[in-house]
């Protein structure tokens, strides 16, 4: 078996129900030479045994890796907990090996991302608790009931179907594979959740499970469904994904009051769509990768889903636990999405890279990743909400002590859990060692713009300043609260102020300080408050954008195009492969590609992928 193919499949059961059917189906409909996985969805019915061995058996000849869905939870058959068993996980181990990839759970992440209207059946997750820990205890607790079962039948490999943000959680709970719900919310933004989720926790492999049928558009005869379903199997495989395949097997397409047999025109487009994706991924090499230097953090504690409802770990009616500033600090990766336009004089350098950061994809990694993997990435950004611990906080000063440059805010050194009350800073703002300072929570409200000094610590990065600082302030955006700052060894890097010059006799308050620790640099901005508060956001955007083009402007393969351009770039041994997709519906895109001192330029066809490969 290949391990290291990406491999294209299909997921059986979605319209097919009889099992007895699910061998000729694949046959009738696929080129079993195209296909490398297939996800057997279950029934909550019994199921013969034999099924199962001769599923296993087939999948085994045929070089077609499989898992289960469902087994337990929606499929599970009457009065049992699982289709399977200790016995019959062994029998088909036996008979198929690493062919044989694992037992799937799916959609945990709705207790923490569906509206309240969604739980008509089963039972709500717990209410009324206090402390984000609690409900992330509880959730925790929920998953491992599945991941546990699944490993009391000798299941090695626990994977979880997922359309939030939360697949880092679900890792803690047991599960050891993550699957992406691709199309359900942005897939640029989960990948990087789902991905930097699997780097985090050390695993390997993910997958994209692409409901393209319920989220791919809401109609099953607009012809623009089809190109994104093109898009949504290529932007997977750019992003990394080991698994990719589509929900619905293509035999029916039946949803949202469309109902068509496998012979109509829609549905052979499904088909030809898969095929002509499934070709390409036999028979390219995509190698390591994709190459990432920026990170974002997401913190612990943090419950935000990226999709769904807007509500925090589900905490019905309490208005402290609806999305807020913290969860609003997401939308960064949402602005990140968009090249800086024309007019912005915060924007540097010749060229323009601000269209995307080094490698054109940026990660998001958990916390509690080691910083022994946290090294890999030159840039770590903090965005939504943290609950700081003497452990994670050693972490960070061990990533930036071994030369990693990290971001962050006052708001993300607050220890507490809970929703709303005083913030009480780790080692009570005596962050002299690290920071550089000290910060104090009783700080100012003000209603200022900021004012840079000319340089960062941090490599490449540009702060939009003058040499005298005499300029207009910029990044008003009303009144936030801020820390009062104590210098100890830090250097201010931007002042609040409201005129044209600066006299620092009048002692500006310090908004932003960087401090070098060990080889790397921290930067804090002293803001109290999330930075998806209004009055915060203007300014960190200004500087996670400038973060992202330093990444860029420091790589060693740069791509310069539109924001319609989704790119990646893998390692074969000597060689680097730079993926370039053009998500443009109707117009080609041209794109720029310096690497390894040759420019090369290159023009991709609507809904079209090209690669170029280059020599180190």
């Amino acid at each position: 078996m290949d391990k290291n193919r990406v491999r294209v499949g299909i997921e059986i059961g979605e319209h097919t129900k009889n099992p007895e059917e699910f061998l000729t189906v694949i046959k009738e409909n696929y080129n079993t030479d195209e296909l490398g996985f297939v996800l057997v969805k279950m029934i909550p019915e019994e199921i013969e045994e034999r099924l199962f061995y001769e599923w296993a058996r087939f999948f085994k000849e045929n070089d077609i890796c499989f898992a289960f869905l469902y087994t337990q939870q929606r499929g599970a058959p009457p009065g049992k907990k699982s289709h399977l068993s200790r016995e019959l996980v062994e029998g088909i181990k036996k008979i198929a090996g690493d062919y044989f990839v694992g037992d799937m759970i799916g959609e945990t992440g709705g207790l923490a991302s569906w509206p309240k209207g969604y739980y008509k059946e089963g039972g709500m997750p717990p209410q009324g608790l206090d402390s984000m820990q609690d409900v992330k205890d509880a959730y925790i607790k929920h998953v491992s009931e599945f991941t546990e079962l699944d490993r009391s039948f000798g299941v090695d490999n626990v994977l979880a179907v997922e359309a939030t943000a939360f697949s880092r959680y679900n890792f803690e709970a047991g599960v050891k594979t993550a699957f992406l719900e691709t199309e359900c919310g942005n897939p640029v933004i989960l990948s990087a959740f789902t991905r930097g989720a699997t780097r985090g926790y050390g695993n390997t492999e993910w997958g994209s499970h692409v409901a393209h049928e319920w989220y791919g558009g809401l109609r099953n005869d607009d012809p623009l469904k089809y190109k994104r379903l093109k898009l949504a199997y290529y932007y997977s495989y750019l992003a990394g994904a080991n698994y990719i395949y589509p929900e619905s097997g293509g035999d029916i397409i039946r949803s949202f009051g469309y109902n068509y047999g496998a012979d109509s025109e829609y549905c052979r487009i499904y088909r030809d769509t898969w095929s002509e994706f499934a070709r390409f991924a036999k028979n390219e090499i995509r190698g390591e990768g994709p190459e990432v230097k920026v990170a974002f953090i997401h913190g612990n504690l943090d419950g935000y889903t990226g999709w769904g409802g807007s509500t925090v770990w589900n905490q019905y009616d309490r208005e402290e636990w609806g999305y807020s500033d913290a969860e609003h600090a997401w939308d960064i990766l949402y602005d990140l999405n968009h090249a800086r336009n024309w007019h912005e004089p915060e924007n540097y350098g010749d060229p323009d890279v601000s269209a995307a950061p080094a490698y054109g994809m940026y990660d998001v990694i958990p916390i509690e990743t080691p910083a022994s993997i946290m090294k890999r990435y030159d840039y770590l950004i903090f965005a939504g909400w943290n609950t700081m611990t003497d452990e994670l906080y050693g972490n960070l000063k061990e990533y930036v002590k071994n030369g990693g440059n990290l971001f962050l805010t006052a708001a993300h050194l607050n220890t507490s859990a809970r929703r709303s009350g005083e913030i009480k800073l780790i080692y009570d703002g005596r962050l002299e060692e690290f920071l550089g300072c000290r910060v104090n929570n009783s700080g100012a409200r003000l209603n200022s713009g900021a004012k840079f000094f000319r340089e960062s610590n941090m490599p490449g990065v540009l702060y939009p300043a003058t040499m005298d600082s005499s300029c207009d302030p910029i990044c008003a955006g009303g009144f936030a609260s801020y820390a009062d700052i104590e210098l100890v060894g830090a250097e201010v890097k931007a002042v609040l102020t409201d005129t044209f010059g600066i006299d620092m006799d009048d002692n500006p308050r310090p908004v932003l300080i960087e401090n070098r620790f060990g080889k790397g640099v921290v930067t804090l901005l002293a803001t109290l408050e999330y930075p998806g508060s209004n009055s915060v956001y203007p300014l960190y955007r200004t500087i996670v954008r400038e973060i992202f083009s330093a990444s860029h402007r420091l790589c060693d393969i740069q791509v310069l195009s539109g924001e319609k351009l989704e790119f990646a770039v893998y390692r074969v041994g000597s060689r680097r492969k730079v993926y370039l997709l053009n998500t443009d519906y109707n117009v080609p895109v041209n794109a720029i590609v310096l690497a390894c001192g040759k420019r090369h330029e290159i023009t991709i066809p609507p809904v079209s992928l090209k690669m170029l490969e280059t020599e180190e």
